[in-house]
């Protein structure tokens, strides 16, 4: 096997925007950190349908890979792939361990857990349900620093968030990526909850960040007529710039796995609301679904202080880190 394997030493498998979600977001900030901060040689392809089929033979080129997908199926297939063709296998779990409600794609995570050489986990639940299966599984976060020449916002759609800014002394910001349904057959987003306070709360700003377009057949199809307090932004747009014209976030899902909103949100130091249906990171405001009208009721009627700076790590560093110990390892092999 070692006389097939050519000088590049790493293979990365995923997707970057468009379209625009948190895994996307994600490898594409790790390929910008790569270039700057890694010495050895790698390779990017896009996890699409011609490069399935062919990472059967490509696979075959390199020692080690690592594949980002949130498709469990495409998960247990590189994981087999790796162990029949001889090569290390590093895989993140974009999410929250256990969150299916099909028990089959549960024990398909758990098979891929138990096969991959190096799974990465993004929260405390999955790492602890994860190193039960594999010891090597590591926890690592999910959000890397942006690089700001990146994260677009028009001149156009910047003017409309400083208008809407003037009218308001409190302006908060929430994302969804899509609209999607967790395994109970709730909005995973929880974007009608948060819809709901603001329009019996007419003297606070929201900024929605609907980077699919998605939510306007929703609003559509449910009648909902979107009050002036709330700013709808639909289409390709930085979420990052979003959050950093805004004074507070909201996380208001119903299942997550380390979430890259709430990290930057933090990264930013904003007040930041999340509910607590994972492990969440340190600094932010923590609450049960469906009681996000007595949360901000409480927060507005106490004093409450903003987060410490720093809050955040750079998950990066230990993915480059975790690089060049498998590049040196392959290196001395005999």
């Amino acid at each position: 096997m070692k006389n097939i394997i050519k000088s590049n030493s790493l293979l990365l498998i995923g997707k970057i925007p468009p379209p625009i979600g948190g895994v996307t977001i994600h490898v594409e900030r790790l390929l910008d950190k790569l270039k700057k901060n890694y010495s050895g040689k790698y390779v990017f392809k896009t996890l699409n349908k011609k490069n399935v089929f062919f990472s059967l033979f490509f696979l075959l080129k390199f020692p080690f890979f690592h594949i980002h997908t949130s498709n469990v199926y495409l998960r247990l297939y590189y994981v087999i792939l790796s162990k029949l063709l001889g090569s290390k296998c590093i895989i993140t779990i974009h999410g929250d361990v256990g969150r299916y409600n099909s028990r089959l794609k549960n024990k398909f995570d758990n098979l891929v857990l138990k096969l991959a050489d190096h799974p990465i986990l993004l929260n405390d639940n999955s790492l602890e349900k994860a190193l039960k299966l594999n010891k090597n599984s590591v926890l690592i976060s999910s959000f890397i620093s942006p690089n700001m020449d990146n994260e677009f916002l028009s001149r156009t759609l910047e003017k409309r968030i400083l208008n809407f800014k003037c009218n308001y002394k409190y302006v908060f910001c929430t994302n969804a990526y899509n609209f999607s349904k967790d395994k109970n057959g709730d909005e995973i987003y929880g974007i009608f909850e948060i819809i709901t306070y603001f329009i019996k709360n007419p003297d606070k700003g929201l900024i929605f960040s609907d980077p699919s377009s998605a939510y306007l057949l929703e609003f559509e199809n449910r009648d909902i007529e979107i009050p002036k307090n709330i700013l709808h932004i639909a289409g390709s747009h930085s979420f990052f710039k979003v959050l950093d014209h805004s004074g507070f976030s909201i996380r208001n899902t119903s299942t997550d796995g380390d979430s890259i909103s709430v990290k930057e949100s933090l990264f930013l130091n904003k007040l930041t609301f999340c509910t607590d249906i994972v492990s969440r990171p340190k600094g932010v405001f923590l609450y049960k679904r469906g009681k996000l009208t007595n949360t901000l009721d409480f927060f507005f009627g106490n004093s409450i202080p903003k987060p410490s700076k720093d809050l955040v790590i750079d998950g990066s560093e230990q993915i480059i880190k975790l690089y060049k110990t498998l590049n040196e390892t392959n290196h001395t092999r005999p």
